[in-house]
């Protein structure tokens, strides 16, 4: 009996201190602070992962007068590290804004200049990338050889952004995906030396409303053999946000566009926007960009939304928060409040480094304080009767 007993009491040890072979579900169980631009909060849960994204650039555009020089200095999170060296002209704030007052205007008509914002950053196999973009109301489509607003060109014309190693020179770089292009058939995700062209459709672009640009890319182990993955989403706000896939390509090869092809294998390099036609994009192209977020690196697509639906899926306006810390059960972040409202309903979700986000988001509304509320002081100067 007694060794019985024994056995019972090694098989509950044993069960009780193994860790389960179940993983956790990712989930936001509690949101304090103020849901407001500029404002920490931190989210409480569960299965967020043990470390967040590395931040580069988040940069609302923000403190500038429309017309003047962007300054390198410009994000909030991180700085620039140059313009376009191929152009003398530097991008100028705009007053068409996504949120505040200000974005920029990456294109000059009247000199046919693309003006690009570059970031350099340590060499990775991993990226996520989202800003927002608008055609000012009554400007043209880049490359819109019949000067005719709402309508697409046939010809190769815009490269939102270029996702790069260190460029050759003469505007060709190596190791590039340009996400999205428009090269005339349609928006692809693709590049100079890439053997393949990732196609999407155009149900997520708008002529009129600003639109929502993000991806994640990350290499195999091996970079030139193994398969990556790709994931972009675009989002037609207040419309519709449509996403794909793809994950049955290396990310890099061997391909050489010159002689200073390196076999390391990295990205080093983002331009935004990566280029657009000069021969047809006159006065009246000028794009703008707004909130644009870049992270780099391992858990790079780790990372803080609120959208305008109780599902992510659903949601049709989105913003990112900015991660000032980032453990499994915590992360605090700074709320970037885009385009959305005071008073306007929304709901938080975490990301983890794989993608995985809580089924259901937290409810907050926008300029209002949540979590953490501080019982009323007691009453002074009553008696019982």
């Amino acid at each position: 009996m007694k060794i019985k007993l024994i056995k019972i009491f090694f098989l509950l040890v044993t069960f009780c201190v193994l860790p389960s072979s179940a993983s956790a579900t990712l989930e936001v169980n509690n949101v304090s602070g103020t849901i407001a631009d500029g404002q920490n909060i931190t989210i409480s849960g569960a299965a967020f992962g043990s470390s967040g994204p590395s931040t580069e650039i988040f940069d609302d555009f923000e403190g500038g007068v429309a017309g003047d020089i962007v300054p390198l200095t410009s994000p909030k999170v991180g700085t620039w590290t140059g313009y376009n060296s191929l152009v003398p002209n530097q991008p100028k704030y705009d007053s068409t804004a996504h949120s505040g007052a200000g974005s920029f205007r990456s294109f000059d008509g009247n000199t046919h200049y693309t003006l690009s914002m570059i970031k350099t950053f340590d060499p990775a196999t991993e990226g996520f990338v989202s800003f927002w973009v608008k055609l000012p109301a009554g400007t043209y489509f880049p490359g819109n050889t019949g000067d005719t607003a709402g309508s697409y060109p046939t010809n190769s014309a815009w490269k939102m952004t270029w996702f790069m190693d260190t460029p050759i020179g003469g505007g060709v770089a190596n190791d590039d995906w340009t996400v999205p292009t428009w090269i005339g058939s349609g928006p692809a995700i693709s590049g100079n030396d890439q053997p393949a062209t990732f196609w999407l459709d155009n149900d997520w672009w708008s002529f009129s409303n600003w639109v929502r640009v993000s991806y994640w890319m990350k290499a195999g182990v091996n970079q030139i053999v193994d398969n990556g993955n790709i994931w972009f989403q675009g989002l037609n706000e207040g419309v519709i946000q449509k996403t794909y896939t793809k994950n049955d390509i290396p990310l890099f090869n061997t391909i050489s566009r010159g002689t200073s092809k390196d076999t390391d294998y990295h990205w080093r390099q983002l331009n935004i926007p990566g280029w657009m036609d000069t021969s047809y994009s006159g006065p009246n192209v000028r794009p703008v960009y707004d909130d644009i977020y870049v992270a780099t690196g391992a858990n790079a697509q780790a990372r803080v939304e609120i959208g305008n639906a109780a599902t992510y899926a659903a949601s049709t306006n989105l913003t990112i928060s900015t991660v000032n810390s980032w453990s499994d059960a915590a992360v605090n972040a700074t709320i970037r409040q885009g385009s959305f409202t005071d008073g306007q309903s929304a709901y938080v979700y975490v990301f983890d480094k794989d993608g995985n986000v809580n089924a259901s988001g937290f409810p907050v509304t926008f300029g209002s304080a949540v979590g953490d509320v501080i019982a009323p002081s007691a009453p002074a100067g009553l008696s019982v009767l």
